[in-house]
Formats: structure tokens, sequence, C-alpha cells
């Protein structure tokens, strides 16, 4: 499930899941990549916010509307 959001400089994609490894999260991030285009967005940056913590990883992709 894709979270949009508006941020003061840039729009980003919020994506969230359960805590789990490293290279779980990275697989997960690429996934969301694949997400964006359906919702209508494109990626913005070459960039992402990531927020790991105990009980969830959230990762923010720059986008832009297609």
């Amino acid at each position: 499930m894709v979270t949009h959001t508006t941020r003061e400089a840039s729009d980003h994609a919020i994506f969230s899941m359960p805590a789990a490894e490293r290279l779980v999260f990275d697989q997960f991030i690429g996934q969301s990549y694949g997400q964006l285009g359906p919702e209508g967005l494109r990626p913005a940056g070459n960039y992402n916010l990531e927020t790991p913590s105990d009980a969830e990883y959230s990762a923010a992709i720059p986008v832009a509307h297609i």
C-alpha cells in the first residue's frame, strides 16, 4: 500500500513494513518502486529516506505525478 504525502520541499510515497533483516527491507524497497507507476507516480530523486525501528521499517521515496 502506498501512502502519498506532501512535505514542504517535495512529495514522497511512504512504504512501511514490520521490522525484518536488512536484506528483506532492501527487497521491499525495490518492490515499492514497482508500485509507483500504477499509482500515477514516478521516482523524482535518487535517494530514499529510510527509518528503521525495532517494530517497523519505513522508506520515503521522492515522487512526482506522471
